[in-house]
Protein backbone atom coordinates (compact mmCIF):
# COMPACT_ATOMS: atom_id res chain seq x y z
CA UNK A 1 0.00 0.00 0.00
CA UNK A 2 3.14 2.60 0.93
CA UNK A 3 4.67 2.03 -2.43
CA UNK A 4 2.01 2.16 -4.18
CA UNK A 5 0.46 5.21 -2.86
CA UNK A 6 4.09 6.73 -3.15
CA UNK A 7 3.90 5.57 -6.49
CA UNK A 8 0.66 7.74 -7.00
CA UNK A 9 1.41 10.55 -5.21
CA UNK A 10 5.45 11.31 -6.97
CA UNK A 11 4.41 13.03 -9.75
CA UNK A 12 2.68 15.45 -8.04
CA UNK A 13 5.42 15.91 -5.29
CA UNK A 14 7.56 16.86 -7.99
CA UNK A 15 4.97 19.20 -9.34
CA UNK A 16 4.35 20.83 -5.84
CA UNK A 17 8.82 21.03 -5.68
CA UNK A 18 8.89 22.58 -8.97
CA UNK A 19 6.23 25.41 -8.32
CA UNK A 20 7.89 26.08 -4.62
CA UNK A 21 11.53 25.94 -6.04
CA UNK A 22 13.54 28.73 -6.52
CA UNK A 23 16.95 29.78 -5.90
CA UNK A 24 18.12 30.56 -2.36
CA UNK A 25 18.63 34.33 -2.03
CA UNK A 26 21.20 35.17 0.97
CA UNK A 27 18.54 37.43 2.39
CA UNK A 28 16.17 34.43 2.91
CA UNK A 29 18.50 32.52 4.39
CA UNK A 30 20.08 35.28 6.56
CA UNK A 31 16.68 35.84 8.09
CA UNK A 32 16.15 32.21 8.65
CA UNK A 33 20.01 31.86 10.52
CA UNK A 34 18.91 35.36 12.40
CA UNK A 35 16.01 33.55 13.83
CA UNK A 36 17.97 30.66 14.29
CA UNK A 37 20.80 32.71 16.30
CA UNK A 38 17.80 34.29 18.37
CA UNK A 39 16.12 30.64 19.18
CA UNK A 40 19.79 28.92 20.27
CA UNK A 41 20.42 32.06 22.44
CA UNK A 42 17.60 32.23 24.45
CA UNK A 43 17.43 28.07 24.56
CA UNK A 44 18.64 26.44 27.61
CA UNK A 45 19.88 23.62 25.51
CA UNK A 46 21.90 25.61 22.47
CA UNK A 47 22.41 22.01 20.59
CA UNK A 48 18.60 21.44 20.61
CA UNK A 49 17.35 24.38 18.97
CA UNK A 50 20.52 24.46 16.40
CA UNK A 51 19.79 20.83 15.16
CA UNK A 52 16.35 21.54 15.21
CA UNK A 53 16.82 24.53 12.57
CA UNK A 54 19.12 22.67 10.84
CA UNK A 55 16.20 21.05 8.42
CA UNK A 56 14.66 24.72 8.28
CA UNK A 57 17.50 26.52 6.53
CA UNK A 58 18.07 23.96 4.67
CA UNK A 59 14.45 23.99 3.18
CA UNK A 60 15.10 27.87 3.11
CA UNK A 61 17.70 27.15 0.77
CA UNK A 62 15.99 24.94 -1.35
CA UNK A 63 12.17 26.54 -1.02
CA UNK A 64 12.59 29.77 -0.39
CA UNK A 65 11.59 31.62 2.98
CA UNK A 66 7.60 32.73 2.37
CA UNK A 67 5.90 30.13 4.51
CA UNK A 68 8.96 28.22 5.79
CA UNK A 69 9.84 31.28 7.72
CA UNK A 70 6.73 31.34 9.64
CA UNK A 71 7.70 27.66 10.96
CA UNK A 72 11.12 29.02 11.82
CA UNK A 73 9.17 31.94 14.14
CA UNK A 74 7.04 29.66 16.00
CA UNK A 75 10.12 27.64 16.86
CA UNK A 76 12.05 30.63 18.12
CA UNK A 77 8.75 31.54 20.18
CA UNK A 78 9.05 28.52 21.62
CA UNK A 79 12.55 29.24 22.88
CA UNK A 80 12.08 32.78 23.61
CA UNK A 81 8.65 33.35 25.23
CA UNK A 82 10.32 30.91 28.11
CA UNK A 83 12.94 33.44 28.88
CA UNK A 84 11.27 36.72 31.22
CA UNK A 85 7.69 35.21 29.94
CA UNK A 86 8.67 36.84 26.83
CA UNK A 87 9.08 40.25 27.91
CA UNK A 88 13.10 40.19 25.76
CA UNK A 89 14.47 42.28 23.09
CA UNK A 90 14.14 39.17 20.80
CA UNK A 91 10.49 38.17 21.38
CA UNK A 92 9.42 41.78 21.38
CA UNK A 93 11.35 43.22 18.15
CA UNK A 94 10.43 40.31 15.96
CA UNK A 95 6.37 40.18 16.62
CA UNK A 96 6.85 43.87 15.85
CA UNK A 97 8.45 43.11 12.11
CA UNK A 98 6.27 40.53 11.26
CA UNK A 99 3.11 42.23 13.08
CA UNK A 100 4.43 45.21 10.06
CA UNK A 101 5.19 42.47 7.48
CA UNK A 102 2.01 41.03 7.88
CA UNK A 103 0.15 44.70 7.19
CA UNK A 104 1.10 44.01 3.30
CA UNK A 105 0.24 40.61 3.49
CA UNK A 106 -3.34 41.18 4.37
CA UNK A 107 -3.14 44.00 1.64
CA UNK A 108 -2.66 41.20 -0.85
CA UNK A 109 -5.49 39.09 0.80
CA UNK A 110 -8.12 41.90 0.14
CA UNK A 111 -7.20 43.03 -2.90
CA UNK A 112 -6.08 40.25 -5.29
CA UNK A 113 -6.97 37.37 -2.79
CA UNK A 114 -3.72 35.90 -2.08
CA UNK A 115 -1.30 37.20 0.36
CA UNK A 116 1.60 35.92 -1.56
CA UNK A 117 0.58 38.21 -4.62
CA UNK A 118 3.31 40.18 -6.09
CA UNK A 119 3.45 42.39 -8.73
Amino acid sequence: VLIVSFTELMPHMISKFNAYYKEAQLFDIAKILSIMCLAVFYSKNSWEAFWIFVPIVVLVSLLGSDRILMVGYFLFLYYGLQVNRGLNLGVISTSIYFSLKSIGYLKGIIYFGNGFYFL
